[in-house]
């Protein structure tokens, strides 16, 4: 798993590969004591101008509870914001910015209380790869997910 990372670590630093710091948060506790944690945080220095800026997380919002009917936004059971929120607020910077991107992301589920990262995709137009689709674009590197 430590050549994942070490090639993952430089598509980081030329910043090809950009996550907001809420993912490394929400690593560090659901996956807290998994390779992917460790490296999140290892590289979250890194991550600094990777923020979704305070505009892109009210469109983000209000398009959430407008168009899709989440009254309440998207929050985790503790009443905190998922990455997720993040993570489509930092899609719609580089959107308005012409940024090319696309969203990194195994999370296809149907969960009643929120939508998948797909689902969004899906709705906002923006291209979605799955994490084994992604090590692929880069040199055929899915087979380091084992």
């Amino acid at each position: 798993m430590s050549e994942l990372f070490d090639e993952l670590t430089p598509l980081v630093e030329n910043g090809s590969l950009v996550f907001p710091r809420a993912v490394v948060e929400d690593l560090t506790t659901w996956a807290r004591d998994e390779p992917v944690a460790f490296w999140s945080q290892g590289v979250n220095p890194l991550l600094r101008s990777f923020s979704p800026q305070i505009e892109h997380k009210i469109w983000f919002t209000r398009k959430i509870e407008v168009e899709l009917d989440y009254d309440e936004g998207l929050v985790n059971v503790d009443g905190s914001e998922p990455s997720l929120v993040d993570v489509m607020s930092l899609g719609r910077r580089c959107e308005q910015d012409g940024t090319p991107f696309y969203v990194v992301s195994d999370d296809v589920s149907d969960i009643p209380l929120r939508p998948s990262a797909a689902e969004l995709c899906t709705h906002f137009g923006w291209d979605r790869i799955s994490m084994s689709g992604y090590l692929d674009l880069h040199a055929g590197l899915s087979h380091l997910l084992s």
